[in-house]
């Protein structure tokens, strides 16, 4: 079962994407990166580990990406992998209005989706999330 992309509720409940109303933008960071900017108590070298140089990445949910589709993984959920994913739904609240202004206007209810592929090179996801039409941007105050 491979790492999953963590949609909000709201989105994992209707299953929607209006992405004519909707901006494409994809903040995309390393895991490393993130960590050093945001979460280094939580997210130390040993946690990271591996996963350091692959892509964390957030959009609104509305819009659909086909990361996990065109870069499949093959491998076991990873521990580590969820315990960054639930740091960055952390951070995600803790940094909405930031975020918010970064991903552009977009209408009421955003909701937030966020992934980490363990196994992709950091720059096959940006661009796949390119070819998706996604505009990528960094993360909030630096990461």
């Amino acid at each position: 079962m491979p790492t999953p992309r963590k949609p909000t509720a709201a989105r994992a409940k209707t299953g929607a994407s209006d992405a004519s109303a909707t901006p494409r933008v994809a903040l995309v960071t390393t895991v490393r990166a993130f960590a050093a900017a945001h979460r280094a108590e939580f997210l130390t070298e040993d946690v990271i580990g591996a996963l350091a140089e692959r892509a964390l990445f957030l959009h609104d949910g509305r819009v659909a990406n086909t990361v996990f589709d065109a870069l499949p993984e093959s491998g076991e959920v990873d521990e580590d992998a969820e315990y960054i994913l639930d740091e960055l739904e952390d951070f995600a609240a803790e940094s909405a209005d930031e975020i918010a202004a970064l991903l552009g206007p977009g209408p009421k209810g955003r909701r937030l989706e966020w992934g980490l592929h363990t196994e992709a090179a950091y720059d096959d996801v940006v661009a796949q999330l390119q070819r998706d039409g996604f505009e990528i941007k960094p993360f909030p105050g630096g990461g």
